[in-house]
């Protein structure tokens, strides 16, 4: 494991783990099981608050996985010094994609450059 790989852990998420994390975020907003006591489990994320009925799952699950790629891209940035390439290596994905999502997400690398 290299010196930026261990900066980051314990973990930057694949798009496999993504859609898992945005799955579980999405069922941590049921209603609590009746042998649960309310407030006990995942707490709901920003992206699962919305309000049921004005968006479609599809809707809800984008924007999860776009909060989520953002965050990664963020994390990723920040223990590459703003290193673009490195930062791509790090979230298993070739330049190209990430410097597209950073496009996409309006992130720049400026502010994690020292």
């Amino acid at each position: 494991m290299s010196t930026v790989e261990a900066a980051v852990s314990p973990w930057i998420p694949s798009p496999a783990d993504l859609a898992v994390s945005a799955r579980r975020d999405l069922t941590a907003t049921r209603a609590p099981a009746p042998d649960r006591p309310a407030g006990v489990g995942h707490p709901a994320p920003a992206m699962a608050r919305m309000k049921v009925g004005m968006f479609s799952l599809r809707q809800i699950v984008d924007s999860a996985v776009a909060e989520a790629e953002g965050d990664a891209i963020r994390r990723a940035l920040a223990a590459t010094n703003g290193n673009k390439s490195q930062a791509a290596r790090l979230l298993r994905t070739n330049y190209t994609t990430l410097h597209a999502k950073m496009k996409r997400y309006e992130i720049s690398p400026r502010p994690f450059q020292r």
